[in-house]
């Protein structure tokens, strides 16, 4: 017996709500008296209380279901209607796991157990004529271990509102838009709030949006949408498994006319390409050679040149594209991959303040991508074979920022510095001396500025 008090003990530290505690804590004492029909009563009462309290906080979080039943029980209650109080404990437990999934299907049938057994311990109608229930001690503490483990012990999580929720949230101005700011934003705000499985299928239902466009309310805010996808991959892996399941299961069945919609999925998810039936890869591939786009104006897809099997396709369609639609491709997607293609345009720069907008437009957005030296060394190498780059006004700030930005990661060869330092000053004198702040930055790792050139 004194092991099985320290345990209730124990248990009752699992508690999170200190009124919560109060009421389980009567049942504890009456358990320990011998009381066990007021212990069955007390249970349930600590059981109510705290899912009602459970309500007012996802009540306080935007939640309009547990709004709507918050606003039912504090009517009944200032209105003393004993009636319409007992017929929404009644329904406590279901629409706890129907309506906001904060129980589970077999804590659910527990629960059940629980006031069925407080209906015979506070009820003599529910008893036989003859004698009163008396439940054992071992129910009475398998109900109090129940009460805490299922419901006292647990946040407040949400269910089915996540959805309704994440439709109003991801279209509105507030939402984040950085991939860092989301994937935090979506923890705090969803994924610490619901339950494992309400995970997984809020994880199916964000792909779904991916892969088929719907609602068609979030297909403008695609990049978010798989910035939260991707944030449940990275921070509940064991709910991924079903997910990375249903993504499978989605790609397979999609219809003909949406295939290029599975390449940016793909793109961001390599893995799930190694579980696609071989001839949905092929009539993927197909898709992206037959792109047309005059047709097909989401170029998400370019982002699948990061997959071996469809970069060469992928490749020569970016070539054929002018350089307003490249740059539209950049815009939302600024990979390694494009990074050549991106100095291309920027090397064929026809005027100063045409290099400059390239820049802004082609270069600036790889400065949270590039990490390799080399392609430090290439855009040393660009400037100066061209007038219109070199001597444009603005094009020393714009390169001091930039390599200042890629420090951190990557930084051009000694070679390429020195290079890059005796053709400017071969060039022009104004030029080369309009990077002095470059200079100074080279010299930051023991790189040392050449002496001037003869003549």
């Amino acid at each position: 017996m004194d092991a099985t008090l320290a345990d209730l003990d124990v248990q009752l530290t699992r508690v999170r709500d200190a009124r919560s505690r109060d009421y389980v804590l009567d049942a504890i004492r009456a358990y320990r008296a011998g009381a066990l029909r007021p212990a069955v009563t007390a249970v349930w009462v600590a059981v109510a209380f705290d899912l009602i309290s459970k309500y007012r906080e996802l009540a306080g979080l935007g939640d309009a279901e547990a709004r709507s039943y918050v606003d039912k029980w504090d009517r009944a209650r200032d209105a003393s209607s004993a009636e319409q109080l007992l017929k929404l404990e009644r329904g406590l437990l279901e629409h706890a796991s129907e309506k906001l999934q904060l129980l589970e299907p077999i804590g659910l049938r527990d629960l059940r157990r629980l006031v069925a057994d407080r209906h015979l311990c506070a009820h003599p109608a529910f008893s036989t004529e003859a004698e009163l229930f008396q439940p054992s001690a071992e129910l009475v503490r398998l109900h109090i271990v129940n009460a805490i483990e299922l419901v006292l012990s647990q946040r407040p999580v949400q269910g089915r509102t996540i959805l309704s929720e994440f439709d109003r949230d991801v279209v509105s101005p507030g939402f984040p838009s950085d991939p860092i700011q989301i994937a935090n934003y979506i923890e705090q705000r969803y994924l610490s709030r619901a339950r494992n499985a309400t995970i997984s299928s809020f994880g199916s239902v964000l792909a779904k949006a991916l892969l088929r466009d719907e609602p068609a309310t979030w297909t403008p805010m695609k990049d978010k949408v798989e910035a939260c996808l991707s944030c449940i991959q990275d921070r509940r892996p064991n709910e991924w498994a079903a997910v990375e399941t249903d993504i499978v299961r989605l790609i397979n069945e999609l219809d003909p006319a949406l295939r290029l919609n599975a390449l940016s999925v793909l793109a961001r998810f390599p893995p799930v390409m190694d579980r696609l039936e071989p001839a949905t890869l092929t009539v993927i591939e197909q898709s992206i050679v037959n792109f047309d786009p005059t047709i097909w104006t989401d170029r998400s897809f370019f982002r699948a040149i990061t997959l071996e099997r469809f970069r060469p396709t992928i490749e020569e369609h970016l070539r054929e594209l002018d350089l307003s639609e490249f740059i539209s491709v950049l815009a939302s997607t600024p990979i390694r991959e494009f990074w050549p293609l991106a100095l291309g345009h920027y090397a064929a720069s026809g005027s100063f303040r045409g290099a400059e907008s390239n820049f802004r437009l082609l270069i600036a957005p790889f400065q949270t991508v590039v990490e390799n030296d080399d392609d430090l060394d290439a855009l040393l190498k660009v400037i100066p074979e061209n007038g219109q780059i070199y001597a444009a006004g603005g094009t020393s700030d714009l390169l001091f920022a930039f390599l200042k930005k890629v420090g951190p990661r990557a930084k051009p060869s000694f070679t390429a510095r020195t290079e890059f330092h005796n053709a400017l000053l071969a060039r022009d004198e104004w030029v080369f001396n309009s990077h002095e702040e470059l200079w100074e930055f080279f010299t930051e790792d023991r790189w040392e500025r050449p002496p001037p050139l003869d003549g």
